[in-house]
Formats: C-alpha cells, structure tokens, sequence
C-alpha cells in the first residue's frame, strides 16, 4: 500500500470516527431525554397518589337533635375522608323554598363532624312529618387539603327518605337490645 492509499484511509477512518462519535452522542442525548421525561412521569404520579391517599371527603347527612327526638333531624357535615379538610366553607338550603345558611369551619379532622342548622328557629326546630314531600338538603361549598389544594364538593339527598332510613335503623337497633 502506497503512503498515500493509507493516508486516505486513515482520513475516511477518521471521518467515520466522527460520525460515530455524533451519533452516539444524539443517541445518548434522546436517551436521556426519555429516562427524565419517565422521571418527571413517575413523580407527578407518586404526588398525585400520596395527596389522594391524604384527601378529605365531605359528606352531608341528618342526626337526631341534642333532645333525642327521631322526628327533629339536625344536618350533619362529616369527613369521611383519610385526611383532614381546612377551611371549609360550606352552603347548605333546603329546596323548594326553604332557608340557606353558610358554615365555616377552619378544621374537620378525619372521622370528625360538625352538626349544623338554620338560623331560622321555625325549620330548626322542624318536625320530619312537617317538610313537604321531596325537600332536599343541599351542601355545596370547598375546603383545602394538607397539601394546600383546593377541593369542591356540592352533595343532595331527598330529607325525608334520608331520615326514614335513619330512623328505620335506629327502631332495628333498639329491637335487638
């Protein structure tokens, strides 16, 4: 081979090198790439089930009155979630036509309620026999998780079927005893 064979193929062996050398580098780069697109993936995911895990669930329902009477039912805003809820800033109305009131409670822990009623004494004290057929209990409002997000809630239920039931089992519960 003669010295300038070799120099031409040490040139084209150069130039291969290099190439090689950009390519493995792109290749490198997009690896990278796709191993911090999956990280950042992974987190967001590992956030989203550690701040569900720790979420309040505000439910709304009726408890007998401090008097015991099973026909006066008195609202009732209860965390049946995991975690606390923060600044809670509830509406509840009775619909058609009856009273709307607003409870703020800065903290309802986990398992805890808070009884609330109208400010108006004539449905406070008000008879279940004495709502009209298909009244509703409605509660909208918000509250913050631990994690200092924003949660909306807005719950419904029919009062008169609602505090059947809750009667019907407490008679159960008193038969067996």
């Amino acid at each position: 081979m003669t010295d300038q064979a070799s120099f031409i193929t040490a040139a084209w062996l150069q130039a291969g090198a290099g190439v090689l050398s950009v390519a493995a580098m792109v290749w490198l780069a997009w690896l990278t790439r796709a191993y911090a697109r999956d990280t950042r993936n992974a987190v967001a995911e590992m956030r989203a089930g550690r701040e569900a895990s720790a979420a309040p669930s505000l439910v709304i329902s009726l408890v007998r009155t401090r008097t015991g009477d099973p026909g006066a039912p008195m609202p009732c805003l209860a965390n049946a979630g995991v975690g606390p809820a923060l600044d809670v800033a509830v509406k509840l109305r009775y619909t058609p036509g009856g009273p709307e009131w607003s409870l703020n409670h800065s903290f309802v822990g986990a398992g805890d309620f808070v009884i609330t009623e109208p400010e108006d004494a004539d449905w406070r004290n008000r008879n279940i026999g004495k709502f009209p057929a298909g009244m509703r209990l409605e509660a909208e409002g918000t509250c913050r998780t631990v994690f200092d997000t924003t949660v909306a809630f807005r719950r419904s239920f029919e009062v008169a079927v609602a505090h059947a039931t809750v009667v019907r089992t407490e008679q159960q519960k008193g038969a067996r005893t």
